[in-house]
């Protein structure tokens, strides 16, 4: 949906681990821990989450998490810090990954769905080589 991807912020990692003077598991670490918790811990719960407390105020949240980690990520002067701000992302990113489809389908009727699912799909992949193309010209 957002955020670099795995290639872009490996491109940058050498000039990461030469700044922070961080160790391979710390590389593998800012690189990896936004899928773990994005994928791997987070998407199934804000399902759930979402249904109990509302779509659009999950998003919210899950919105102003995204800007609050993205500031974070750029601010940070220590590996440390910046893994948790990429792991803020990814949880972020799977609140909105929940909450953006979820009112794509609730709101439009169902002979329109698969047409919504399309653009929001279609959106999420386009930004993805986006993110390497403009990541690989900064």
């Amino acid at each position: 949906m957002c955020g670099f991807s795995v290639s872009v912020i490996s491109v940058a990692l050498p000039t990461m681990a030469r700044d922070f003077a961080v160790s391979a598991v710390a590389q593998n670490w800012i690189a990896m821990v936004f899928f773990l918790i994005n994928s791997y811990f987070f998407s199934l719960p804000f399902g759930k989450i979402s249904a109990k407390f509302g779509l659009k105020k999950t998003f919210y949240i899950g919105l102003i998490l995204l800007i609050i980690g993205s500031f974070g990520v750029s601010i940070s002067n220590s590996s440390d810090i910046l893994i948790a701000f990429r792991a803020l992302q990814g949880l972020s990113v799977a609140i909105l990954n929940v909450s953006t489809l979820a009112i794509v389908t609730e709101s439009l009727p169902l002979n329109e769905r698969g047409k919504g699912i399309g653009i929001i799909t279609s959106i999420a992949y386009v930004g993805l080589i986006a993110a390497n193309v403009i990541g690989g010209f900064f």
